[in-house]
């Protein structure tokens, strides 16, 4: 399902946190400003690995990461995914790309 970028997709109404299953994966690709949102920030909290295009970017200008108060120093940017230089998955992790 495809929605723009101010519209949430998975929120606590019509999609909670909770249906998000033990291993799955999350595309969020369609915000790039801090007013724009694509699903709750319990859903950000979930994923225990989150791979952003730059670190430095999202930092700054990410809404579902910035308002649910993450820390970026654990974040994984697509240079180092593509170096290799990543940590490993967890069985029934959630993970996330951003």
């Amino acid at each position: 399902m495809q929605t723009q970028f101010t519209q949430k997709l998975i929120h606590s109404t019509a999609f909670p946190s909770k249906w998000v299953s033990p291993s799955s994966h999350i595309n969020l690709v369609g915000s790039f400003k801090l007013s724009m949102v694509e699903t709750d920030r319990s859903v950000a909290e979930r994923a225990r690995t989150i791979v952003v295009d730059s670190i430095k970017a999202c930092a700054i200008d990410d809404g579902e990461l910035v308002t649910a108060g993450l820390k970026f120093a654990d974040k994984i940017d697509t240079g180092r995914l593509a170096k290799k230089k990543v940590i490993q998955i967890r069985k029934g992790e959630v993970t996330m790309f951003k």
